[in-house]
This record gives structure tokens, C-alpha cells and sequence, in this order.
């Protein structure tokens, strides 16, 4: 899910204070496009943001959406992918999994909550929990009801004074436990049960690129598609003149020797190094020895990271367990797209804690 374009589109579409449908994900089996916690966002003219399942069950959930904005209620919508029924029922998507989504209805009476203060947390750079009723067995009207927890705050809306206290702990420890993305509990209250989809919400990666060359152009196109935030720093005036994009969220002139000065290095979940120049690439990591970035990658071939970590001493010998160099994926990458890409690709698995292996059915989370 592309939070920043989530949270773009909502910006745009709560103005018309027209209702809006949040699509959750809450359950899957077997092969699926997502999985519990992913999020679309819909219009009431079928327009829509996020994706799924990949675009073969999108129209489907446009025409249940229009039905939840005109009842107002909650809905769930299962889709059985696993067999020859689904050419039966027109979808023929084949996937052979299934996945149940949840629908809620935002409305400007209430504010759009509970998605208008996700995307002020998430436009903050902050985490945050959300919980949704996915299953009631006393209730129907808890369905869709929500909570948000953050480190500094917990919202209820419309879950009610009977759950209301098991359900804020619950978010509180999930939030805190920072494990798995998405998980369901159920709370019980006098013979009432209710079934709770807790799904993390994180703030889109921030990464530092170092060094502002041609090739950095690809790089920071290729973060700026995956919705997450550039700072592009280079000491050349030139350099950096010539990205011109507005998806570079903040470019910094800047000398290698005091970068720590106007950069906050450990707001960001990656660094790339690629000034294409001995003395400032060796500023830039010794400053980045200094930070807890996890992820620094490193341009150029492997005798040129040795000699570099070897001038900085000890500096580099702390690198060594985060650097990256020649930073990338082994994809035959020739020119600097394919390089940009093998990069990018890298830092998207390390922030998702993947190895970079091909997907099966049993790595596909």
C-alpha cells in the first residue's frame, strides 16, 4: 500500500465532502495480490486509490462500495479465488486464494474518521495502530467500528463502552510489540464477542541519498514511485540544480564534513552514498558511522568500499555490518535505470526485512 498517495488522494477527495469507502483487507488464504492491512480508498464516483488485487477485483468492490455509501453500513466481502468456480462467477482471475475485505463508510459528518487522523499521523512520520470490528456476534452495528492508538493518543469510534477498554489495550500492545504487520483478536463482554483486525500503519521510509550525479536522478524516481521521502544532499550547486522533481521532499546544499549539522541521520531507514567522489564519500561515512541508520549503501566496486572503510579506522570498522557496497541486486543492472533499480530493490528489502530471493507462495507476505 502507497500511504503517501492514500493520504494524497484523501486530501483531495474529502473536499468535495462527499462520502468516501475505506477497503480493508482483513483475512486471506491461500495465493493472494495483499494481505491483512492493506488499504484502497474509493470515491463516491467509483474513483479510487490502492490496489487489492492487483485491478481483477477492483470494479466488483466499486459496486459494493456505492451500495455501503448509500446504506451507511459496514460491509464484508469475501472473494473465493481457489477453484474453477471463479470462472464460473465472471471474475476468472485464477489467483487460487481468497481474501475477505472489509468496507467502512466515511462520511463528512463525522469528519471522515477514523482515516482523517491516520493521514495526520502518517503526515507526521508517525506510526499508529488501527483496529477495525471485522466480526460481531451480538452487534451488527459494531461492524466496521474502529480504534487508532498512537504513542501519544487513543481514539474509539463507535466501538462502544462494552469493548471499549479491551480494545485500547490491545492497540496499546501491538503498538508497542512492533512485530507483525496485521493480527485479529477476539474480546468477549456478557456472552458478546467481537472480532478485531489490528493492522500497523507506518509513515512512508525515509531515505538519505548522498551525492546528487546523473545517476541520481533514477533513484530518487524510483523512491519517489514507492511514495516514500527523498533528502537529496550534495555540496555542488550544479548538481543539484539539475534534479528538478518535485518528489525530492528536501534538497540540501551541504558539505560532507558537517552534514550531521542540518540532518537528523537517524530519521531515515537508509542511506545511499554516491557522490562519485573519494574525499566526499569518505566525509559522508564517517559522519553516517556516527548515526543508526540500518541500510547504507555504497556505490562503486568492492575494492573501492574496502579502501574507504580502511582509511576511516575505526569509523569504518563500525560500518561493517550495515554497508552495503557495491549496494544493489545482482539483476545484470548496464545502465543507470537497471542500477537505480537493483538499488532501490536492495533498500526495499532491507526495510522489509526480505532476503531478495524470488517470491513463492511460502515468501509472499
Amino acid at each position: 500500500m502507497n500511504v503517501r498517495k492514500l493520504c494524497e488522494a484523501y486530501r483531495s477527495w474529502c473536499n468535495g465532502r462527499n462520502a468516501l469507502v475505506l477497503a480493508t483487507v482483513t483475512a486471506t488464504e491461500g495465493s493472494t495480490y495483499s494481505k491483512p492491512g492493506a488499504r484502497m480508498l474509493i470515491d463516491a464516483n467509483g474513483d479510487y486509490e490502492g490496489l487489492l488485487s492487483g485491478g481483477c477485483l477492483e470494479s466488483d468492490l466499486i459496486e459494493h462500495a456505492r451500495r455501503v455509501i448509500e446504506s451507511g453500513n459496514s460491509e464484508i466481502v469475501f472473494y473465493d479465488m481457489r477453484g474453477t468456480d471463479d470462472e464460473f462467477w465472471g471474475l476468472g482471475v485464477g489467483c487460487d486464494g481468497a481474501i475477505t475485505i472489509l468496507l467502512q463508510r466515511l462520511q463528512s459528518d463525522d469528519d471522515f474518521e477514523p482515516l482523517a487522523t491516520m493521514v495526520r499521523y502518517i503526515e507526521r512520520d508517525e506510526a499508529i495502530v488501527s483496529g477495525a470490528v471485522v466480526a460481531t456476534t451480538d452487534d451488527s452495528t459494531l461492524l466496521g467500528a474502529s480504534t487508532l492508538c498512537g504513542t501519544d493518543f487513543q481514539n474509539n469510534y463507535g466501538i462502544g463502552d462494552s469493548f471499549a477498554q479491551q480494545v485500547s489495550t490491545h492497540a496499546t500492545k501491538f503498538l508497542s510489540a512492533n512485530s507483525t504487520p496485521a493480527e485479529t483478536a477476539n474480546h468477549e463482554f456478557e456472552g458478546a464477542s467481537i472480532t478485531v483486525l489490528y493492522s500497523r500503519v507506518d509513515p512512508p521510509p525515509r531515505i538519505l541519498v548522498l551525492g546528487a550525479g546523473p545517476d541520481a536522478l533514477p533513484v530518487v524516481q524510483f523512491v519517489a514511485q514507492l511514495g516514500w521521502s527523498v533528502t537529496l544532499v550534495d555540496h555542488r550547486p550544479a548538481y543539484l540544480d539539475r534534479i528538478a522533481v518535485d518528489s525530492v521532499s528536501n534538497k540540501l546544499l551541504q558539505s560532507p564534513a558537517t552534514l550531521h549539522s542540518d540532518v537528523e541521520m537517524n530519521a531515515f531507514a537508509a542511506a545511499v552514498v554516491m557522490s562519485h567522489n573519494l574525499a566526499a564519500d569518505r566525509q559522508y561515512l564517517s559522519q553516517l558511522a556516527a548515526s543508526e541508520i540500518p541500510f547504507i549503501g555504497l556505490l562503486g566496486p568492492k575494492a573501492r568500499k574496502t579502501r574507504l572503510l580502511d582509511e576511516l579506522g575505526d569509523a569504518g570498522a563500525s560500518l561493517q555490518q550495515r554497508i552495503h557496497g557495491p549496494v544493489g541486486f545482482d539483476i545484470g543492472a548496464n545502465t543507470p535505470e537497471s542500477i537505480a533499480l537493483s538499488m532501490v530493490a536492495q533498500i526495499h528489502a532491507s526495510i522489509r526485512s526480505r532476503s531478495g530471493e524470488p517470491l513463492d507462495d511460502s515468501t509472499r507476505q
